[in-house]
């Protein structure tokens, strides 16, 4: 994920923020957008703020099979590190 030393990084389907979790913690200089529905954003976001983690994610609320709503631009990578687990 880090090869390419992406700044800003896009997890589809963030689930609890495991996975951000442990982005923020690999790279300091990493920003993380969240994209899932809002209970589980709300899960992620407090598991970041336990570790400190928050002010460098940023939540957006997305139900991905809505083909209307557009996904936050501006991300070197998007990863898709929990959303086919759920399919």
């Amino acid at each position: 994920m880090f090869e390419r030393n992406p700044k800003k990084i896009l997890d589809i389907g963030a689930n609890t923020g495991k996975w951000a979790t442990a982005c923020l913690q690999y790279n300091k200089d990493v920003e993380l957008g969240l994209v899932d529905l809002q209970i589980q954003l709300n899960v992620a976001k407090k598991n970041l703020e336990d570790a400190g983690l928050a002010s460098r994610a940023t939540f957006n609320p997305h139900n991905i099979l809505d083909n209307s709503l557009k996904l936050p631009e501006g991300y070197d990578v998007m990863f898709m590190s929990q959303f086919l687990d759920c399919f």
